[in-house]
């Protein structure tokens, strides 16, 4: 006969008296397992439940703490509740690992991070599905019961009700008086108050040397009204008042001083002394600006002026003399004189020399080293004859440019047959040079270009020119001599005067003068 387990409630067959009986998978096998399901799930909630219900001491590596359970929890799941005693105060925000299964936050209710816990403070977590949520959250904060108000009551970080003891003081009032009063410790409504000190005194009410007190000045005062005694006054450049306070009678005024006389003071201005009495007025000549000298004389290099009489203030009073030589370009450019720097263009160095430049040699430019000079200010005049009466013309007609400090270019446009011609050069290195310009201009014969230059001052330049030639005919080389001269204050004209159709190449000097 079919019968039920005593504690799992499941179905039994007698196999005596249910032999004969179909085998029913839904009954004996289906619902017996279910049960036992249900058991096992009801003995699993009631483990978990225990362990919820007892707490574990934590361990801490910082603000992360850990919490092991045994037996384990095997899953973290929303609901789940633990009990933990913290061993450690927390410094900043907290987090906890259950049984190994990953760090989670604690969060307050409102869901700010809990940062408060204290050492061997129980708590209660409520798991949410993503972190823990601290049950029953105490107070917390830094209040002590001596800065809250006598009667009233509040929580700190130990999370115990507190009753305030700070006294209630209420509206309090003092009166100032000859000794200092404290104000007492407590809370004061702000409705009390200090009275005022008193009086109406004022410092110059007041012995100097003493204190004092009142509405006017303040407090603690200093007096001010001066003890003056036999007061002596001595007349300056400024009226004075004879000093507030107490004089004896005995006092004096002294005389105005001094023995000057009109003569002696500037006209215009007046003037007081023991000689003529008080506020006269001056007769001095006022020599504001520039006057003339009443006479002049030279003493080896020094320039005498004789100022007339009066007065002078030595800033822009000046006494002066007038000479139409007396301007820059009458003197030497490098001297100073009187202030005045000389423009007068000045040779600094001239180098004269000799050289055969193409002597048995087929080279067309030829450089030559000379002293060294600055090549911006410095030209070149050449002169020359041919040693060779079989040479072409464009292998000896030569010209030249000083092309660097030491460097002096010689060229010509020779077929490249040597040449023994014997050039003498005078290199001329001025000091007074505004400028130099140079150039080369290719021109054909019996024609006359026009070059543009930077503008100068033709009344302070010079023009230098030298040539050489493309034409081979010896018999041309005087044709080749050109016209050169400055077409307007920035252009310059050379004229090749050679009735061959062959091309000559100019070279040009331009130097200014300061």
């Amino acid at each position: 006969m079919a019968s039920n387990t005593a504690r799992f409630n499941l179905l039994k067959k007698d196999p005596i008296t249910d032999g004969n009986d179909n085998f029913d998978i839904a009954t004996m096998i289906n619902e017996n397992f279910d049960k036992l399901d249900a058991a096992a799930k009801k003995t699993e909630l009631d483990t978990l439940e225990q362990k919820s219900t007892n707490y574990v001491t934590t361990t801490n590596t910082g603000n992360s703490y850990s919490a092991t359970y045994s037996p384990a929890f095997t899953s973290l799941y929303a609901g789940l509740r633990i009990t933990v005693k913290i061993n450690a105060n927390s410094t900043g925000n907290c987090t906890i690992n259950v049984n190994g299964l990953g760090t989670k936050n604690i969060l307050k209710p409102n869901g700010s991070n809990v940062n408060n816990l204290k050492s061997n403070g129980v708590y209660t977590f409520v798991y949410n599905g993503t972190a823990f949520t601290l049950q029953g959250e105490g107070g917390e904060g830094t209040a002590i019961a001596s800065e809250v108000l006598s009667g009233e009551t509040f929580t700190n970080d130990t999370g115990d009700v507190i009753t305030g003891t700070m006294p209630n003081r209420g509206a309090v009032s003092i009166t100032p008086s000859t000794i200092s009063q404290p104000i007492l410790a407590g809370y004061h409504n702000g409705s009390g108050n200090v009275a005022s000190l008193g009086g109406n005194a004022v410092a110059s009410n007041v012995l100097t040397g003493v204190t004092f007190s009142s509405d006017s000045a303040g407090r603690a005062q200093s007096g001010a009204m001066t003890n003056r005694g036999a007061v002596s006054i001595i007349p300056n450049t400024i009226s004075q008042n004879i000093p507030q306070g107490y004089h004896s009678g005995a006092g004096s005024v002294a005389s105005l001083g001094g023995n000057a006389v009109a003569s002696n003071v500037l006209a215009g201005t007046t003037f007081s002394s023991d000689s003529v009495g008080r506020a006269q007025s001056g007769s001095m000549p006022n020599r504001a600006g520039d006057t003339s000298a009443l006479a002049s004389s030279i003493s080896g290099t020094t320039l005498k002026l004789r100022a007339s009489d009066g007065y002078r203030d030595g800033v822009d009073d000046n006494v002066t003399i007038t000479d139409a030589d007396f301007i820059a370009s009458n003197i030497k450019s490098g001297v100073n004189l009187f202030g005045l720097a000389g423009s007068l263009a000045s040779i600094k160095s001239i180098q004269h020399g000799s050289v055969v430049p193409f002597n048995n040699t087929t080279t067309k430019i030829y450089s030559h080293t000379i002293s060294s000079v600055d090549a911006s200010k410095s030209i070149v005049l050449i002169n020359y004859f041919p040693q060779s009466s079989n040479n072409d013309t464009d292998d000896i007609a030569i010209s030249a440019q000083v092309t660097g400090a030491t460097t002096l270019s010689l060229r010509r446009e020779g077929n490249g047959q040597a040449c023994t011609s014997t050039v003498y050069y005078t290199v001329i290195e001025f000091e007074n040079v505004a400028s130099k310009q140079t150039g080369s201009e290719a021109i054909n014969g019996n024609t006359t270009d026009t070059i543009t230059i930077s503008s100068v001052n033709l009344a302070k330049s010079l023009l230098i020119v030298t040539f050489r030639s493309t034409n081979s005919n010896i018999a041309s080389l005087r044709e080749f001599i050109p016209i050169y001269y400055f077409a307007s204050s920035n252009s310059i004209s050379i004229r090749n005067n050679s009735n061959y159709a062959d091309i000559a190449i100019f070279e040009w000097q331009v130097i200014q003068f300061n």
